[in-house]
Formats: structure tokens, sequence, C-alpha cells
């Protein structure tokens, strides 16, 4: 794996990140920030971004399961 392979995939990992924080700053508003701050940033909204992705689907896999039907309590 060259480095533009492994470039190619940090970048698509950290793409809900990138998405998020555009966002973030366009309802925000622009701010003075230095450059590791802005990656932080991007590295927390992509972990938030995952996490909320995995809670999700645990919920539907945990409702529908197997047989494709809303399991009621």
């Amino acid at each position: 794996m060259g480095l533009s392979d492994l470039l190619i995939r940090i970048i698509f990992l950290v793409s809900p990140g990138i998405i998020t924080s555009l966002l973030y700053r366009h309802i925000r508003g622009k701010t003075q920030r230095r450059d590791w701050e802005d990656f932080l940033e991007i590295f927390l909204f992509s972990l938030v971004d995952y996490a909320l992705y995995d809670v999700f689907a645990i919920i539907l896999n945990k409702n529908f399961g197997r047989g494709g039907r809303w399991k009621t309590l």
C-alpha cells in the first residue's frame, strides 16, 4: 500500500467529520482558529459521527433483527 492509497483511505475515513465540521462552521460562523484546532475538531466530529452511526445500526438490528419486522416491547 503506497502513500497515495493511505491518503485516500484517510480522506474517506475523515470525510464525515469534514462535512460535519463545515456544517457546524456554517451555523456557528467563522472564527480565528489555529490549524491544530481544526484538525482536532474534524477528528472529534468523525468519532462522534461513527459512534452515532453505530448506535443507530445497533438499534435497527435489535428492532428488525433477521426477520425484517419491527419488534414490539
